[in-house]
């Protein structure tokens, strides 16, 4: 062979041909064949299927096996019929080079129903691939909340709904038959807010008044009628977790390190009590704060801002809302591990809204006593600390808060 190549090579009457011919027989490896794949639209030779289920999977790839799809659908008892390519989804632009198969019911087959939700998803030979059935509105699907899974009425059959609907009405359920229910829950509930305030855990105490607003309410409101001096625990370690994080502006650190570094100890609950108890810890009460110490008037805040948070904390989510509602900037306060906190600025721009007055009439009439009273006498006289002026930790061999205006982001 070699010596054919090189007399082909050598003979100036061989053509180009001839020499790429004889390569190729000579090449030792065999050759690869190009091949195409082709779609062909049906147009309307299926209309007289549209009665049956469908499905559209979307986003096909040139290699898409269709004929071994069709053999798992039928190892599924789903009962496929027939099966076509479509380039376009009626009604839509977006949805392009789609599969359809068309099934023997009417209705949706059972194995293609996940969660009470059509199946919306495969995933085929290794690429995961969008699924549209028929008739295919949008809606909430399944999710977690507290640890419990939550339904969406959208996923829901009629029947399930009416189901539902019953059990909560059952007429031999009196509603004090109901309110010792719900009194005996909350009497088994543990009351974490306090366990955590006990345990010096601010980041955790805020953090899960967040995550289930709604407990958090409960826990609260139980703790303020049946055990104030736990709910004034509560307030001040929420006050001391504010404390720390103003003072590291514009850094954030979790508490624990916050402290250690300020205090040079770990932080307890007894420690910090005595440290709240000297004379030189906080400054006096300004002329016109209307509370009878500044430390009061700096729990008064953190019991507004508990409250915000379990009734309303879609406001420590977003800025627009504070800004509509303020009409000022939003300062906030970092906080590691954590969600982030108001600072005394904004907290009193939103004290003197139209929202926070509402909000503080609600919690008078409902949970009057000291707190809401200070509440109202800072909104009636318009009481505010100087533009982003707040109460933080000076270090030193006694630290002891100070007003200051660290340098804000």
């Amino acid at each position: 062979m070699v010596q054919k190549l090189l007399a082909l090579a050598q003979d100036e009457t061989c053509d180009d041909d001839s020499l790429l011919r004889a390569i190729a027989e000579a090449t030792p490896y065999k050759q690869k064949v190009g091949t195409a794949t082709f779609w062909v639209e049906t147009g309307g030779a299926s209309r007289g299927l549209d009665n049956r289920f469908y499905v559209d999977i979307t986003n096909i790839r040139y290699n898409f096996d269709s004929v071994e799809l069709m053999k798992t659908l039928r190892r599924l008892k789903t009962l496929p019929l027939f099966q076509e390519f479509r380039s376009t989804i009626a009604g839509t632009s977006c949805h392009t080079n789609a599969w359809r198969i068309y099934f023997c019911t009417e209705d949706i087959p059972t194995n293609l129903i996940i969660n009470n939700h059509p199946v919306d998803q495969l995933r085929f030979q290794g690429v995961t691939y969008a699924v549209y059935a028929k008739l295919y509105t949008p809606s909430r699907r399944m999710y977690i909340k507290n640890k419990r899974l939550e339904w969406h009425p959208d996923n829901m059959t009629l029947k399930q709904v009416i189901s539902a609907l019953q059990e909560a009405d059952q007429p031999e359920v009196s509603p004090a038959s109901q309110q010792v229910q719900l009194q005996e829950a909350i009497q088994d509930m543990t009351p974490e807010s306090l366990t955590l305030a006990q345990r010096v855990k601010p980041e955790e105490l805020w953090l899960g008044l967040h995550r289930s607003p709604l407990q958090g309410n409960v826990t609260l409101s139980t703790l303020y009628s049946d055990d104030p001096a736990g709910f004034d625990q509560t307030v001040r370690l929420h006050s001391w977790h504010r404390w720390i994080a103003s003072s590291y502006l514009p850094h954030s650190t979790t508490f624990l390190q916050g402290f250690r570094t300020i205090f040079h100890d770990k932080p307890s609950w007894a420690y910090m009590q005595a440290i709240c108890g000297t004379s030189d810890f906080i400054p006096p009460a300004p002329a016109g704060a209307n509370a009878t110490t500044l430390l009061e008037l700096e729990d008064a805040l953190s019991v507004f801002e508990l409250w915000l948070a379990v009734q309303m904390n879609w406001l420590h989510k977003s800025d627009a809302w504070l800004l509509y509602l303020t009409s000022k900037p939003v300062v906030w306060l970092p906080a590691q591990r954590s969600v982030r906190m108001l600072s005394p600025t904004t907290l009193f721009a939103l004290l003197h809204s139209d929202l926070g007055r509402k909000v503080v009439s609600q919690l008078s009439a409902s949970h009057p006593g000291k707190w809401t009273s200070i509440l109202e006498a800072i909104i009636s006289s318009g009481y505010s600390y100087q533009e982003n002026s707040m109460l933080l930790f000076v270090p030193g061999d006694s630290p002891s808060l100070t007003f200051g205006t660290p340098l804000l982001y």
